[in-house]
């Protein structure tokens, strides 16, 4: 997360953008970041709950809580993602940011189906 959202603050700096679109944009990928050195520092604390045997309940409460985190910033994702396709397709300039945004979520939402899959109960 942390460095698909670096990668895209870098290339922003290199586009054109307007100011309210171009803070937007930061933001959520700002926040991004905030989250995947969240992510990064649970699962440490979690490697600690494992090597200690503690209580599966624990350790599905911690990545229920990561997936939590994850999915608040792709439902702010979505919004923005939406928002840049809709001016790509008035304005040929926001195609470049539109790809942007649109190919670093997806490396984000690839990793976190996969945790939905892990996390989902086990049918009958």
């Amino acid at each position: 997360m942390k460095e698909n959202a670096d990668y895209v603050g870098r290339e922003l700096a290199t586009l054109e953008l307007d100011s309210a679109r171009r803070a937007e944009t930061e933001k959520i990928w700002r926040d991004i970041s905030g989250t995947g050195h969240d992510v990064a520092s649970e699962l440490f604390e979690l490697d600690e709950l494992l090597d200690g045997a503690a209580p599966e309940a624990t350790i599905l409460a911690r990545f229920e809580r990561i997936q939590r985190w994850i999915r608040e910033d792709l439902d702010a994702l979505h919004e923005v993602v939406e928002a840049r396709d809709a001016a790509s397709k008035t304005d040929g300039e926001y195609q470049v940011v539109f790809v942007l945004v649109v190919e670093s979520a997806t490396n984000i939402l690839k990793p976190f189906a996969r945790l939905n899959e892990t996390l989902k109960p086990a049918e009958d």
